[in-house]
């Protein structure tokens, strides 16, 4: 099978089963939807190992489609070392938990959209991370932030579900919209999305005067995707999904997205002084500040939330620091967090399904009775404090290496790196002895005191299994270090880097750094309660949490009061605001192109008959304002109207002149039409300051539009299109009227839509007009009663007889009217 064959139906594979799943749900028992789920994500993980000696030889399979050729644009899907290591951890890690999740819902659970969204999700994840274009991974990056939302409001009768879905859409989707953002400021600088493009750019791009902003925008979306300091508020809120969801997008998948993002553009933007502060920074401050949140915790899941901020802050500042040493130290904690983590997620599950709390507090001794539970539970929790040999020691030694070197390289401000590195695992040192011993091993009078049992194999099976891989990774890494660890490094890297990974690299300075965070982390767990309540908390007024709150909640009441200034009932308000916003687009452009050479136009012999009729139009528009009445309002635009059709012919353009006479007596016989049944009009008088303002726009709206056809009329960037249309509307549209041609033809589709939408718009005046009718029973005049008309009234002319009285009258929906 052809490579493109083989990538294209890896990836759309999840997106089609997505489909499919709510209708097995309804013909089979609903139990299997999640094995079938599986089995789907275990046939891509299986299909995509099979290229693993391929990339692991430095080979990289590629698939491509032209999407928007125009602008560079096309599905690129590239397997290369570090695509194929996420993939496989989004697949592998899906396969264990679409099953854990087949046993852990229960029979009253919609199984059908529960797996639908499951597997739309992991979908979206292939798709991030086998785009090798920009503009292509934006649109699966933000699917994976509806599906996410989809999937952490399954609940959605719960409010505290509704609010953390919301509040994860809110923050990683506007992350998302700085992100794209900076890629087309990229677009810009480099001509292009394409990554490998973009990498051979990117000296000219760091030396661009955009570089800062870029890597602004473009880190601001990865760090709010994976809950980097100030972004992290959404993930604890997160944790209201069900506890499958929670394992699958926080340990393995979404949260990582950020982290896949940042680590593609190291060959990019980074190696630079803002790249390296700049992400090592966040990086080390969530380390530190996820650890000592996740201390505070007393709901497991809320302190697997808070853990997860500080290790993604972990790779993060590897990510930042950006040597190779780094790089495959970031590639090997990715992996290690995506096992471990997973497992205490699944560990959490099992301890709500059997005790019916996640509480620490009530949580005591439950290794009597779930002894399995207990192994799997410490192994994962060990692993995450960086004890030997599991996993988590190997790939934090290689932190502590790199974090060593940045602070003895950079001297400094740099030697805060490893010093936060060693406190930041002292904390989690903390919270996974909370989590093993606290629950599992330590004894006291809790009411859940030994409670529960082992589950059957289909829940305990995920998280043992990956609690025994952690042990396995950890003792012997070179099982992983060849085939997986060393081409996604090299893939970062742009240089084949053999990582080279063991328990025992000798006595190093980050041999010390392991031993002191250990022995720190033991002393603090020893003696947490005399400290960790001492702990200084953020005042209520500084925390983000509140200030998201207050934003969430005062935002429709903004919304509320701009559409209240922006829709007054007054037709002279709502085209005022839109005449001002192209005005100012138009300085902002005058301003840019300051300088402009003003050529000659082509505009041809202006004769006097021209001027005659251009008279008689400025005229009848004029009139407009001076008329009283309804009828003399439509005659004086009608002056307008024929007059033009006129000039049309007299510039030998008839098919504009008859397009015109068509508009014009279809929009005469629709005013008669309608003519009884229009409500009376309302004249207002206005103050001189509103009739000022009002001149003032007409008049440089007017400017405005005939300096821009001066402009467009003298200057043209590319070359005309008319010549195609003129050559062409006869041998490929088989017309001589090339305007006919185009509206049929070369654009039938646009022409399409706007019909449609001018029939939906002409069904729904129909429907609005004829529903009091059906409603009330109401007689012809009753059922067109619709409230007066305001004008204002700009002339000084005194109110004509059809004028209201003077009263005010309110209208329905409670806008004062004279």
């Amino acid at each position: 099978m052809r490579a493109s064959t083989w990538l294209t139906i890896i990836l759309i594979a999840p997106f089609v089963a997505s489909a499919l799943a709510p209708l097995l749900a309804r013909r089979v028992a609903s139990r299997w939807v999640g094995v079938a789920s599986a089995a789907v994500a275990l046939a891509a993980a299986l299909a995509l190992a099979s290229a693993l000696p391929q990339v692991a030889a430095g080979e990289s399979l590629s698939a491509t489609w032209r999407w928007v050729p125009a602008l560079g644009v096309e599905i690129r899907l590239v397997l290369d070392g570090f695509s194929l290591f996420f993939a496989l951890i989004v697949t592998g890690m899906g396969t264990l938990i679409l099953l854990y999740a087949s046993a852990y819902l229960g029979p009253d659970e919609d199984h059908g959209r529960f797996f639908a969204y499951m597997l739309a999700f992991m979908g979206a994840m292939l798709g991030v991370v086998l785009s090798s274009n920009l503009a292509v991974l934006y649109v699966f990056w933000e699917l994976t932030s509806v599906t996410s939302f989809l999937l952490i409001g399954y609940w959605y009768h719960k409010e505290g579900s509704r609010y953390g879905a919301q509040k994860a859409l809110l923050i990683t989707a506007g992350g998302g919209l700085a992100m794209l953002l900076g890629f087309v400021l990229l677009y810009v600088e480099a001509g292009t999305f394409d990554l490998a493009g973009l990498s051979t750019q990117a000296t000219q791009i760091r030396q661009s005067p955009r570089y800062p902003l870029i890597t602004a925008l473009v880190l601001a979306g990865a760090f709010a995707k994976s809950a980097q300091v100030p972004f992290h508020i959404w993930l604890p809120n997160a944790m209201e999904a069900p506890t499958p969801v929670s394992a699958f997008l926080h340990s393995a998948t979404m949260v990582k997205a950020g982290l896949y993002l940042v680590a593609r553009m190291v060959g990019v933007l980074g190696g630079t002084e803002l790249w390296t502060w700049l992400v090592t920074g966040v990086g080390l401050a969530s380390l530190v500040w996820g650890a000592a949140l996740a201390l505070r915790q007393t709901d497991l899941k809320a302190l697997m939330a808070n853990s997860t901020v500080s290790q993604l802050g972990l790779i993060m500042s590897l990510l930042g620091i950006a040597t190779p040493a780094a790089l495959a130290a970031a590639v090997f904690h990715t992996l290690n967090h995506a096992i471990f983590k997973g497992s205490l997620f699944l560990v959490t599950g099992i301890v709500e399904h059997e005790t019916g709390t996640r509480d620490v507090r009530r949580l005591r001794g439950l290794a009597r009775s779930m002894p399995l539970t207990a192994a799997a539970a410490g192994l994962a929790s060990l692993a995450l404090a960086g004890v030997p040999p599991l996993n988590g020691f190997v790939s934090k030694e290689m932190f502590f290496e790199a974090a060593w070197h940045f602070g003895h390289d950079r001297a400094g401000l740099a030697w805060l790196a490893p010093a936060l590195a060693v406190l930041g695992s002292s904390f989690t040192m903390v919270y996974a002895l909370l989590f093993f011993h606290g629950v599992f091993l330590a004894r006291g009078g809790s009411s859940h005191d030994g409670a529960g049992h082992d589950p059957g194999w289909s829940l305990l099976g995920p998280p043992l299994l990956l609690g025994g891989l952690a042990l396995v990774v950890g003792v012997g890494p070179q099982l992983v270090s060849g085939a997986l660890l060393t081409p996604a490094t090299s893939a970062l890297a742009g240089a084949w880097t053999s990582v080279e990974a063991g328990l025992w690299h000798g006595l190093t300075p980050a041999l010390a750094m392991s031993g002191a965070a250990l022995a720190a982390g033991l002393a603090g767990y020893a003696t947490r309660h005399r400290w960790v309540a001492g702990l200084p908390q953020m005042p209520p007024a500084l925390r983000l949490d509140t200030w998201y709150d207050g934003f969430v909640r005062q935002l429709p009441a903004v919304a509320d009061r701009l559409t209240r200034a922006h829709v007054t009932g007054r037709l002279s308000d709502h085209l005022g605001s839109l005449v001002a916003a192209v005005l100012l687009l138009w300085g902002y452009v005058i301003l840019r192109l300051w300088g402009l050479e003003w050529r000659s136009a082509s505009l041809g012999a202006i004769e006097p008959f021209d001027v005659a009729l251009t008279g008689v139009m400025a005229a009848s528009a004029l009139a407009t304002l001076a008329v009283r009445s309804r009828l003399g309002m439509a005659a004086a635009l009608g002056g307008v109207g024929m007059p033009m059709a006129v000039l049309f012919v007299s510039l030998r353009a008839p098919d504009l002149a008859l397009t015109q006479l068509i508009v014009e007596s279809i929009a005469l016989v629709l005013f008669v039409l309608a003519f009884r049944h229009l409500p009376p009009l309302v004249h207002r008088p206005v103050g001189t300051c509103r009739r000022a303002a009002s001149a003032a726009l007409s008049i440089g709206f007017g400017l405005s539009m005939a300096t821009l056809t001066l402009i467009f009329t003298s200057h043209r960037v590319w070359p005309s299109i008319a010549p195609f249309f003129l050559e062409t509307s006869l041998p490929l549209g088989g017309g001589r009227n090339v305007v006919n041609v185009i509206l049929v033809d070369f654009r039938g589709l646009d022409t399409l839509g706007e019909i449609t939408v001018l029939a939906i718009a002409a069904l729904a005046v129909a429907g609005l007009m004829r529903r009091p009718a059906r409603r009330h029973g109401a007689g012809p005049d009753e059922r067109l009663a619709f409230p007066p008309l305001v004008t204002e009234d700009l002339s000084d002319a005194a109110p004509s007889s059809n004028a209201a009285p003077s009263s005010k009258v309110a209208s329905p929906g409670g806008l004062e009217r004279a």
